[in-house]
């Protein structure tokens, strides 16, 4: 036990001024160099929190240790006394210091056993938590890194105590200051194969699979697999994520949730990867009270935040907000659909044979050449680049048909020569360097 003595001295009688106190009358103004230092004391601030917010991610509060920590709380017993017996008084300053903070919402609590509940404008009872329980809570509700808004519809459904929102938010900006990189995981056919192994005996079988043309998902393994469960795989064009909106946005949602869940070694295989994972499912949508859990499974899952137990029974409800979910994304479509069409028009079609130039991803450049193979999809082309002789899906929009050029015929296995470039000396024959194999040298843009 420590026993501190605080004495009061003035400030030009203190010339050891601390972090808190400006700087001393006896010191010069400060330099560059105290800034940069402030920058790392914040810094070191801000890691010092995520480390101790980390230690309280590790405990899952349910409803029965609220309940036990409610008994242990005087002033949470306080509280429930006043709410249980309508104490409350006609002017905030009468009340005890402890509930002065309630006084505004005393009419939106009510009692359930020796739990305090709130409910305001929602539509869903929420718990107020006991001080103890409050910082582990915060750390839980940060577990899945889905950012301010997310966290806030969270626990909108399920916990309170007076200043929650304005916690939530500082909470959230002091982790992304000390969020860690991605992990590495190598998913290879044979571990994706698992995967979807696993998730078709529990969600079904799919009828699409989209994807990037990854080559763990378009090696012949992998194809021969979606061939035997009778699944189709729809491959994006390269360099445009627009035709795979979709998988980007849960890429994006996947590194998110990663962030900061994982060990040095990159595995995922944590109780704070699972925490984050269920964070996520239980997280209400936006512009819907209905959280991903609850639109398949009908009901919300048991996870570290605790919430009243009805909260867990199946509710038919949800079986029509998955159905207004889907014309909610469908209008979404059609809307941004109709955005793009009036700015947009449509491009001649190229057909098997055509030579057509390639628009180069990274400089923008028409300084790639190939032959049109096939038509693969809707505005998307396979086909063969000049010199590598690879073969690539891409879309209408990166690909500019060649003028004056002879087009080939249906047969289109053409010999590759190498680019030669002459000089007057010496007067031999140079080839370029293979990695240009895929550019046109030498020609207009």
């Amino acid at each position: 036990m420590y026993n501190f003595r605080v004495k009061y001295i003035k400030g030009k009688s203190n010339c050891a001024a601390d972090a808190l106190s400006r700087y001393p009358a006896l010191a010069s103004a400060p330099e560059d160099s105290d800034e940069a230092d402030d920058e790392a004391v914040c810094a070191v601030m801000v890691a010092a929190a995520a480390d101790a917010s980390t230690d309280d991610v590790g405990h899952v509060v349910d409803l029965r240790h609220v309940e036990e920590e409610a008994v242990r709380d005087e002033e949470y017993r306080l509280l429930h006394e006043c709410v249980a017996n309508d104490g409350w008084g006609e002017r905030k300053d009468a009340e005890p210091a402890a509930l002065r903070p309630y006084f505004r919402m005393r009419r939106h609590l009510s009692c359930q056993g020796s739990i305090v509940l709130y409910t305001s404008d929602e539509r869903f009872p929420r718990l107020v938590i006991p001080a103890a329980l409050r910082r582990t809570v915060l750390a839980n509700l940060h577990a899945g890194h889905q950012g301010r808004d997310s966290m806030l519809r969270r626990a909108r459904q399920s916990v309170y105590w007076p200043g929650i929102d304005a916690e939530v938010e500082q909470n959230d900006a002091s982790a992304r200051l000390a969020r860690s990189g991605t992990p590495v995981w190598e998913a290879t056919s044979s571990r994706l194969i698992t995967l979807f192994r696993r998730w078709f005996t529990r969600f079904g079988i799919p009828e699409e699979l989209s994807c990037d043309g990854g080559t763990n998902l378009t090696s012949h393994e992998s194809r021969r697999f979606f061939e035997d469960w009778r699944v189709t795989l729809r491959i994006s064009s390269s360099h445009y994520a627009q035709s795979n909106g979709r998988a980007e946005a849960a890429v994006k949602s996947a590194k998110r949730l990663l962030r900061g869940n994982t060990t040095r070694g990159g595995s995922l295989d944590t109780d704070s990867i699972a925490r984050a994972i269920l964070q996520y499912l239980n997280t209400p949508l936006h512009g819907l009270d209905a959280s991903p859990a609850q639109l398949l499974t009908g009901r919300q899952l048991r996870d570290a935040i605790p919430v009243e137990s009805s909260r867990y029974f199946i509710n038919e409800q949800w079986g029509r907000t998955l159905r207004d979910r889907e014309r909610a994304m469908i209008d979404t479509s059609v809307n941004s659909s109709i955005r793009h069409d009036q700015h947009a028009h449509s491009l001649t079609p190229l057909r098997p044979g055509q030579r057509a130039r390639i628009q180069n991803p990274s400089s923008g450049r028409w300084d790639r050449v190939g032959t049109v193979l096939e038509l693969s999809a809707p505005r998307q082309y396979l086909l063969r680049l000049d010199g590598s002789g690879r073969a690539s899906i891409r879309n209408r929009r990166h690909l500019r048909p060649l003028i004056g050029e002879p087009q080939l015929s249906d047969d289109l296995t053409t010999s590759h020569t190498p680019v030669r470039v002459t000089t007057p000396r010496p007067r031999r024959t140079q080839r370029a360097p293979r990695h240009l194999d895929d550019y046109v040298l030498n020609s207009p843009v």
